[in-house]
């Protein structure tokens, strides 16, 4: 999945490593968030990397990142934060 992302979103993102690290990290918050009630784990985590990713390339924050954000983006594509 993260290299699907790197193909369409390739001049806004800063590395591959960054981005895979970032897909790991929502890997984990979709397991966390999982409920078995729902359906089966494997399509949650599929969606939920997938929505997730799509929205920080959008300029939204990671989930959970609190005060310390980070973003797989080129500084330069970010737009600046309206106040």
């Amino acid at each position: 999945m993260s290299a699907e992302f790197y193909r369409r979103g390739y001049g806004k993102i800063q590395s591959y490593e960054d981005l895979y690290q970032t897909s790991c990290y929502l890997f984990l918050y979709a397991l966390e968030n999982y409920d078995p009630e729902k359906g089966p784990l494997a399509p949650h985590i599929k969606r939920t990397v997938r929505y997730k990713l799509s929205a920080m390339m959008k300029g939204e924050r990671a989930p959970r990142s609190g005060e310390y954000p980070f973003t797989f983006l080129r500084t330069e594509t970010l737009e600046p934060a309206v106040d």
